[in-house]
């Protein structure tokens, strides 16, 4: 029944977690191609993958009843478990919520009068001298933009190296079995 449970916490982590690590990244991209559906769906996979990976804990705690040798008192399932909730803190209170802004931004409409980051230039319709006029009221908008872009990018990379160092430590097992 253990090796069932671990197949089970496996799996999931692989579904569950690897979705997780690049759903804020998706949404840095979407914001940066200024696509508010896209962005929308990154905060939504964001919030619903942080959530799942509660049954990937779950799941983790069923191995270490069903299996000999390991403990919650195992120097690298702490560190583990403790690198979890850090990501989960960085998930639910720093990654969804620049997602929610940059949607609130997007909606106000921070994405009018702005350059998509992402864009090919079509050299027959504009010029680069059109592309570098800007208001105040468009710089302003980009700057905040710009503002969410750094909170996203931020947590998205704190997020991907916790579940990474999760990852080695699951795989290396240091500091004793």
């Amino acid at each position: 029944m253990g090796t069932f449970f671990k197949l089970l916490h496996v799996l999931a982590a692989v579904l569950v977690m690897g979705t997780l690590a690049l759903a804020p990244l998706m949404g840095l991209r979407a914001l940066m191609g200024q696509d508010l559906g896209r962005l929308r769906d990154a905060a939504k996979q964001t919030w619903l993958f942080g959530l799942g990976s509660l049954l990937v804990a779950a799941l983790g705690g069923l191995t270490l009843t069903q299996t000999d040798g390991y403990t919650s008192k195992t120097p690298w399932v702490i560190i583990s478990m403790t690198l979890f909730v850090v990501d989960l803190l960085v998930v639910f209170f720093w990654a969804r919520p620049a997602l929610g802004k940059a949607i609130r931004l997007a909606e106000a409409g921070a994405f009018d009068g702005v350059t998509p980051w992402v864009r090919e230039m079509d050299s027959e319709s504009e010029t680069p001298s059109e592309l570098m006029t800007a208001t105040t009221s468009d710089v302003e908008a980009k700057a905040k933009l710009d503002s969410a872009a750094g909170r996203i990018g931020a947590a998205g990379g704190v997020n991907l190296l916790l579940i990474v160092l999760i990852v080695v430590m699951m795989v290396v097992k240091p500091f004793g079995t």
